[in-house]
């Protein structure tokens, strides 16, 4: 399944890393550039989830339309 989890603070990061453990194809969108380039690069938001590990194949992107297009499922998490 295509998901898109908008908002990747500690509630939108763990939920985007349970689904994405589950075989789903999970993109997680940011705000910040420094939250993506942590979860993309390190499999860490070191932000908000310092000290969990992330699936390698969870996507972060600060373009909101790329994460929520030709989805399936979209999750809005905020605080």
């Amino acid at each position: 399944m295509r998901i898109g989890v908008i908002g990747a603070g500690s509630w939108g990061t763990t939920l985007a890393k349970l689904l994405a453990e589950k075989s789903n194809e999970v993109t997680i969108w940011s705000y910040t550039g420094s939250a993506c380039d942590s979860i993309n690069e390190h499999n860490e938001n070191t932000q908000f989830l310092p000290g969990v590990v992330l699936p390698a194949d969870l996507v972060a992107t600060t373009d909101i339309i790329g994460a929520s297009k030709d989805k399936e499922l979209l999750l809005s998490i905020s605080p």
